[in-house]
């Protein structure tokens, strides 16, 4: 699911076990943006896993500070969006996470509404 309006963009996705949220104020296009503490960096928050067999759901990651990396938007076209995310989240506060988490060269191709 993908979302631009006047100037935010709302990127998410989810699959059975985990589920991904991108939001970044003051888009400008294709670039590269890092993610940070500062106003203006995109936030990034990872939940799940829902299904998972050990105990409660080890519930979530990012939407703070602490949080590093970028998010580089590749293309934006009138129809699709195109990027990487490579990140380290720190756990939420008052969650069963308790280690960072760190996503590698996701990649993503949406379609826009």
């Amino acid at each position: 699911v993908m979302q631009l309006q006047s100037g935010t963009l709302v990127v998410g996705g989810s699959n059975t076990a985990y589920s991904i949220s991108i939001a970044k104020t003051s888009f400008a296009g294709v670039g590269t943006y890092p993610l940070g503490s500062a106003p203006g960096d995109p936030v990034v928050v990872m939940s799940g896993p829902w299904t998972n067999p050990n105990g409660p759901v080890n519930c979530c990651w990012g939407g703070g500070t602490g949080n590093t990396g970028t998010l580089e938007i590749t293309s934006l076209t009138a129809t699709r969006i195109q990027g990487t995310l490579s990140a380290t989240l720190v756990p939420s506060p008052a969650t069963a996470a308790t280690t960072p988490l760190t996503l590698s060269n996701v990649t993503f191709d949406i379609g826009r509404p």
